[in-house]
């Protein structure tokens, strides 16, 4: 015998977009993580939806139940996995913590910095863990950036550029149908894992400048948002986050300069990192490869040469967040970091319905 300890138990709420690939990444951690006392396994599935219920049902052989049908502890569950639409968050997130277990939650933690500032209390009660699952951490390639950034290699970071762009609500407004969504909008949706990759890479942010263009009617969703931003470090940088560019499906892209040096990463090309280094840095390219096998958790039985993907990172940041739920001391995306980066998106609001004004963001943070 191993000796390895029960599966901890987990319930996945919203069956919709991300749900189905949280349980994906679930079914490759149970077979494939190494090293891990307690692997995690899906065991319950939480959707309003009878549609959504028998797709799980039918993909996982697992129950599938509406909302307030079903007690934690009927499931023995020790993970929550919060997949539901964001304006939902808040309550799925304080009911599960309330109950007793710990939570994954996909961005934004609730969008309001004072609705997320609540959930960190209730977590900080010692009721449960609670995380956030900020899958572009564990890109390879954005990891060695951060360990070029914060051992100095490239001096002093003095501007940087983070850019999200997808072509989603274009088919939308085409079709006439304008995104009125409280999900849809490109600062809510997009924005989160571009200031999490600010906080994560460079620093916090301290004060915003920003403005934001609806292509439909003005109480439509944002389809651009665009800020400028100041950190806790002195840097300078700006955030661009788009829901109206053609032809792009996934493309998030950072850029940094420093005093020594400057580093290059988009999407487009997940396992390249372009570093320009040393007194001639401005000539002195030098593009980093990496693979799954990079990870900071092995994830798939694959070579270690092959390519990361989507599925892997968000495996990676799956498989963190267990490991902390189990005990065991593991760095994860905290509710610290889902509450930092929803203060700064109230500044955002707050600054683009003031005409780009400078505002300041509430409360501080330190860096991950």
């Amino acid at each position: 015998m191993s000796g390895r300890l029960a599966p901890l138990r987990v319930a996945i709420v919203g069956y919709g977009v991300v749900g189905p690939l949280h349980a994906l990444a679930y079914e490759m951690l149970a077979r494939t993580l190494p090293g891990a006392s307690r692997t995690p396994e899906v065991v319950l599935v939480i959707d309003p939806e009878p549609a959504s219920r028998a797709r799980a049902s039918r993909e996982w052989t697992v129950p599938a139940h509406p909302p307030g049908k079903v007690r934690w502890d009927q499931f023995a569950i020790d993970i929550v996995d919060c997949c539901a639409p964001t304006e939902k968050h808040a309550a799925v997130c304080g009911e599960a913590l309330t109950a007793g277990r710990s939570v994954l939650c996909e961005k934004p933690l609730t969008g309001s910095g004072d609705e997320s500032s609540a959930l960190v209390a209730l977590s900080e009660s010692g009721r449960g863990v609670l995380g956030m699952n900020f899958n572009f951490r564990h890109v390879p390639a954005l990891q060695q950036a951060r360990r070029l950034v914060r051992s100095g290699t490239l001096g002093e970071v003095r501007s940087l550029r983070v850019e999200y762009h997808r072509s989603s609500n274009l088919a939308r407004h085409q079709a006439g149908e304008p995104p009125n969504g409280v999900t849809r909008g490109a600062l809510l949706d997009l924005g989160p894992h571009a200031v999490d990759l600010v906080h994560f890479l460079f620093g916090p942010i301290t004060a915003v400048s920003a403005r934001s263009h609806h292509h439909g009617p003005a109480t439509s969703s944002d389809d651009v948002s665009k800020f400028e931003c100041s950190l806790d470090g002195g840097a300078l940088g700006s955030v661009e986050v788009s829901k109206m560019t053609s032809g792009a499906a996934n493309d998030l892209r950072v850029f940094a300069y420093g005093t020594e040096g400057a580093i290059r990463f988009t999407a487009t090309e997940p396992d390249a990192l372009d570093v320009f280094h040393g007194t001639a840095y401005r000539t002195a390219h030098q593009r980093l490869l990496f693979g799954v096998g990079d990870l900071s958790e092995e994830t798939a039985v694959v070579p270690a040469e092959t390519g990361s993907s989507v599925l892997a990172w968000h495996a990676a940041s799956l498989a963190a967040f267990a490991r902390r739920t189990a005990g065991e001391d593991v760095l994860v995306a905290s509710a610290q970091d889902g509450l930092h980066v929803d203060r700064v998106l109230d500044a955002a609001r707050e600054s683009a319905a003031r005409s780009a004004v400078w505002t300041p963001v509430v409360g501080s943070v330190t860096s991950p």
